[in-house]
């Protein structure tokens, strides 16, 4: 793998979860097919985000898959054909190939199979938004209705929600987790959501000013607020103390960010990731 320098700053996670193949070999074979799809995802008009390259680490895991895998991709624009000759003052056709773009980027991401998470700097120039879409679309090609693609969301929003003091109204669409990552209720609901068969489920939960939701330890709002939190999205209307005013919060607004230091080599910045998720 080439020598990369791992800077400081803010990074951002993705949870990619396989419905049916949860074991770390399935989510190499299936990040690494990605380039040969040779996909461009249009994410806003004209303009398109591609993966074109894996390269996995030689220095592999006790299972015998690589310990992460440096994703490439490129952005770049569509050229419209409208050009003008300034000193001749007229237009000028070129007659471009279609297959001609402009104003590429490159911007690399890490995907940690063990863990199945893809970190990036939030200033690499890629986003989330535009990833999360692109990752689905190419991954449920290579295995059709096989994936979920989340934004890991911030901790302590979801605490906000769970310890407000009051909620008004929850709204989650969520999925399964990871066999055995959750425990108690949490644990519970998750199992019955995998053993449903079904592939993602849409919550809402109604209280009002007189009778808020109950939450808390154990309850059935933090367990699927917890579960979101790798797994979904969640909207509550909540009112967070006594003197407060109530306010909405959408978790899609609030991912996690990770304040990470600078690292000497991209084994010890796996090390510090694996150890924040496992």
């Amino acid at each position: 793998m080439r020598n990369i320098k791992f800077r400081g700053g803010k990074w951002q996670v993705i949870n990619i979860k396989s419905r049916y193949h949860q074991y770390a070999s399935h989510y190499v074979n299936a990040i690494c097919a990605i380039p040969k799809l040779e996909h461009a995802y249009e994410y806003r008009e004209g303009k398109y985000i591609e993966l074109v390259h894996t390269e996995a680490h030689s220095h592999l895991e006790a299972d015998q898959t690589p310990v992460v895998i440096w994703l490439k991709f490129i952005t770049y624009e569509r050229i419209d054909n409208d050009f003008y000759d300034r000193k001749a003052k007229s237009d000028v056709d070129l007659q471009l190939s279609p297959n001609i773009f402009a104003r590429k980027n490159e911007a690399s991401a890490f995907f940690i199979p063990s863990i199945h998470k893809l970190v990036f700097n939030k200033n690499e120039g890629v986003m989330r938004k535009h990833l999360v879409p692109f990752l689905t679309n190419c991954l449920n090609v290579i295995e059709p209705e096989g994936f979920d693609i989340d934004v890991v969301k911030d901790r302590a929003t979801i605490e906000r929600i769970i310890y407000a003091r009051c909620i008004f109204s929850l709204e989650a669409d969520i999925s399964y987790s990871n066999p055995g990552n959750l425990t108690n209720f949490q644990g519970i609901l998750d199992e019955k959501i995998r053993e449903s068969k079904t592939n993602r489920i849409k919550v809402n939960l109604k209280g009002s000013k007189e009778h808020p939701l109950q939450s808390g330890e154990d309850s059935l709002v933090e367990a699927i607020a917890r579960l979101s939190i790798e797994n979904g999205t969640l909207k509550a209307h909540i009112k967070e103390n006594e003197r407060g005013r109530g306010s909405i919060i959408d978790t899609g607004e609030h991912p996690r960010l990770l304040d990470l230091p600078s690292f000497g080599s991209i084994l010890e910045f796996v090390s510090y990731i694996k150890n924040l998720f496992q």
